[in-house]
């Protein structure tokens, strides 16, 4: 059970038997999702944004990063181990 207004975290078992954890993302999440970002391929990153990415602007992080959660939305999805 998660306090109130604290982030709901979903435990989600994948196809292939993996489990992740997924919840809203928040601005504290900044340096977890900049480290996902890094070891993601060329190609994840172009299948992500639709365009080839070599970084991300201080702007686009900002607006991954500070949503509202009502007409804003982002997750996190994280490998549980």
């Amino acid at each position: 059970m998660t306090a109130k207004g604290a982030p709901r975290t979903e435990r989600v078992t994948l196809r292939d038997s993996r489990v992740a954890l997924i919840a809203p993302l928040h601005p504290d999440d900044r340096e977890r999702y900049l480290s996902g970002m890094t070891q993601m391929s060329p190609e994840s990153l172009y299948k992500r944004f639709m365009t080839p990415v070599a970084r991300l602007s201080e702007s686009q992080i900002r607006y991954l990063l500070e949503v509202d959660h009502r007409d804003h939305e982002a997750l996190l999805a994280v490998d549980e181990d």
